[in-house]
């Protein structure tokens, strides 16, 4: 796995196990939304994960392909 990945990872990781560990709900932010509802979040009750979009790796001898939640299907076509 990349470096960068793990980071992002281990940081989304920490913030889980905070909210966990107060018994506090949280949100999962995404990033952008075709929602036409008014959206409100507030940083302290969320978790941000729209910065998970890269492709991780492509292993084609297996046909596999490991990629963040985020990535589009443009993205994972370039990638292959």
């Amino acid at each position: 796995m990349s470096n960068l990945h793990n980071t992002k990872i281990q940081s989304l990781s920490v913030r889980v196990e905070q909210f966990f560990k107060n018994k506090k709900p949280f949100r999962v932010f995404h990033g952008s939304t075709n929602s036409t509802r008014v959206l409100i979040f507030k940083e302290n009750e969320m978790i941000d994960i729209s910065d998970l979009n890269q492709v991780v790796s492509v292993n084609a001898e297996k046909r596999t392909a490991i990629i963040e939640s985020n990535v589009s299907m443009d993205q994972l076509v370039k990638a292959t």
